[in-house]
């Protein structure tokens, strides 16, 4: 086996990880957890030091991992099992997310975008009953 790991996806808390974590486990694809130090991030003021959580694969899973990764984000169905400090965040707040993805990991845009829509689904509700 080739002893070169490449990097998922990287996140701030381990709530963020676990869905990755839990679904590498599920497909039976070896994965590797490391934590970089603690560096300075003034925009979590809670908690301004954090580590990244990086989650690699060996490189031969690299593609499959991906493209399993990729298309858990794109459908989003998973979201309302793990809790996630998004889910604090106003309607406004969330469309900056999107207005700035390179400002946020890939995690939390698909999460923001997905909380988004079902805003706009709960709205649609409300707006239908309405009439």
């Amino acid at each position: 086996m080739n002893d070169v790991w490449k990097i998922i996806d990287e996140f701030n808390y381990e709530t963020e990880a676990q869905p990755l974590k839990d679904m590498l486990k599920e497909k039976n694809i070896p994965y590797q957890t490391r934590y970089t130090e603690k560096t300075f991030n003034p925009s979590f003021l809670s908690n301004p030091l954090l580590e990244k959580i990086i989650v690699s694969v060996p490189q031969e899973y690299y593609t499959m991992a991906c493209e399993l990764w990729q298309k858990m984000l794109s459908e989003g169905e998973w979201y309302d099992v793990y809790p996630h400090y998004l889910d604090e965040f106003s309607e406004e707040e969330l469309k900056k997310i999107l207005e700035n993805p390179q400002e946020w990991s890939s995690f939390d845009v698909n999460y923001a975008k997905n909380l988004l829509e079902k805003i706009q689904l709960q709205k649609n509700k409300e707006n239908s009953s309405k009439d």
